[in-house]
């Protein structure tokens, strides 16, 4: 694996906001496979300046990747010519993959996380409220045997007299 495409991955991943990485990542990583899967098409090798200039022109580290693959700009297109070693190309689209699977494994974590200390919170106010719904009862129940006891006393005292 190159280092050179290594640290211009690097270089994309954390110098761009995510909603931006996640565009300009998935357009990159789709060209490049494009290219692997079908190397003798003209119509992968050759990419309108205008659309990518628009689309990656902005985000940091994107153009300078396709540079270091091989493309070069000509007057209206970036261009992979038919001589180029594919070797940084594969490398950009394995260092992709391996951070993409990174970040992947970390939201997996931080889901596995949060969901743990969610459960933690319902538990609680959960047990909570049964207490005080258990402390209610309780009341009503004390409530309703004073009541009970008076129905049974005033009856009591009434078959007595």
């Amino acid at each position: 694996m190159s280092n050179e495409s290594a640290r211009l991955v690097q270089e994309m991943w954390n110098s761009n906001k995510k909603v931006v990485r996640g565009k300009a990542v998935g357009l990159i990583t789709k060209l490049f496979r494009n290219i692997l899967k079908n190397p003798q098409r003209k119509k992968f090798r050759r990419l309108p300046k205008t659309k990518i200039d628009e689309r990656l022109g902005s985000v940091v580290g994107a153009l300078q990747l396709l540079k270091h693959v091989g493309f070069q700009p000509d007057n209206e297109h970036y261009v992979l010519p038919e001589t180029t070693n594919f070797g940084n190309l594969v490398d950009a689209v394995e260092v992709f993959e391996e951070r993409a699977r990174e970040m992947a494994v970390a939201e997996a974590n931080v889901k596995r996380v949060t969901l743990t200390s969610n459960k933690k919170r319902p538990r609680s106010y959960l047990a909570a409220k049964n207490k005080a719904r258990r402390k209610k009862v309780r009341k009503e129940m004390k409530g309703a045997q004073t009541v009970h006891r008076t129905l049974q006393e005033s009856r009591q005292s009434k078959e007595g007299t």
